[in-house]
């Protein structure tokens, strides 16, 4: 059913950039972008480039004052990463465990920067299968997520500071295809 499931979650802190935060979260469709059978594995290429990037590079280290503390209710990063850029992915952060809806709400929370990666993968990528709910009552996953990330960016003093979309195209030979904004079109106006 399409119903919103009661979340026991904390109340929203204030936003600091001492506190406990993520610098981006990653949101997408595991069918499409994930790690596993029919995805393209983009989310974890995408969350390694942003780790490494931030050990790489010097002139794109982030200074001591916007590390932020890790938060505990995500698994501790290794230590070899504790100063460096904080990206929430799911797979790689929540506890053993944890429960999803929960720890994903938690991350998107305590996150400032959301980044969804929405893609034309046919019927499974994250447009594609938005679109396919038209006449469905269910809850869509990475809709879920966008609706949340819009409300929090809404609300003053909450971490989110932006949503940074990324378009990903379909794959084809072992490359990406330039994303077909029309797909767009076929989303329905309502959730």
């Amino acid at each position: 059913s399409g119903e919103v499931p009661e979340l026991n979650l904390p109340s929203l802190k204030p936003f600091s950039l001492r506190g406990m935060l993520m610098h981006a979260m990653l949101s997408y469709r595991v069918a499409s972008e994930g790690v596993g059978p029919g995805g393209s594995g983009f989310v974890k290429d995408l969350y390694d480039e942003l780790l490494g990037l931030s050990m790489r590079e010097p002139e794109l280290r982030l200074p001591s004052s916007g590390l932020g503390k890790f938060p505990h209710f995500l698994k501790p990063p290794p230590s070899r990463m504790e100063n460096q850029v904080k990206v929430f992915w799911d797979k790689e952060n929540l506890l053993d465990g944890q429960n999803w809806l929960e720890g994903f709400v938690l991350g998107l929370s305590h996150s400032m920067v959301v980044v969804p990666l929405l893609s034309t993968n046919g019927k499974k990528g994250s447009i594609g299968a938005m679109a396919s709910l038209k006449d469905q009552d269910r809850l869509d996953n990475v809709l879920l997520e966008l609706i949340l990330a819009l409300e929090l960016l809404n609300i003053e003093d909450t971490s989110i500071q932006a949503i940074l979309p990324v378009f990903v195209g379909e794959i084809l030979d072992d490359k990406f295809q330039p994303f077909l904004f029309g797909v767009i079109d076929e989303l329905p106006d309502f959730p």
